[in-house]
């Protein structure tokens, strides 16, 4: 009679065992795994770039525009040879400091081109000591 008492309950527990185990397989849900494609590559195409590489041809939006402008680089790279002609004179002559204050930080139209001077968004200072409060 134990034999069959136990035989009867491990037949339940199996039972319930594997009821358990068929609700949990059943009620999970397989995850979808579709990819979605995206319209436009946005991946950098670092492979393909070079020195000669036109950035403005490579990297465009959606809407066929190009999303790189070098404007205030090239703004700043000029205000850097303005310094840098600037400084040389140095050699030969005496040159000011609160010129080259005022260059650095684009203040007082310091600059020979006046394209320079009205870019008064751009600043050498902007891009060099941005931990420094103020510039001395």
């Amino acid at each position: 009679y134990q034999r069959r008492v136990h035989g009867d309950i491990m037949k339940k527990q199996l039972i319930i065992g594997a009821g358990l185990m068929a609700v949990m397989f059943a009620s999970c849900k397989k995850d979808d795994n579709t990819t979605v494609t995206p319209t436009e590559n946005l991946k950098v195409p670092y492979t393909t770039l070079t020195s000669t590489t036109n950035y403005f041809e490579t990297f465009k939006g959606t809407d066929g525009k190009t999303t790189v402008d070098f404007a205030g680089q090239t703004t700043r790279i000029n205000m850097l040879k303005e310094i840098d002609a600037y400084m040389k004179k140095g050699v030969t002559s005496v040159i000011s400091a609160t010129t080259l204050k005022n260059m650095y930080e684009n203040k007082n139209s310091p600059f020979a081109d006046a394209a320079l001077n009205s870019a008064t968004d751009k600043t050498i200072v902007s891009k060099t000591a941005q931990s420094f409060a103020t510039v001395d």
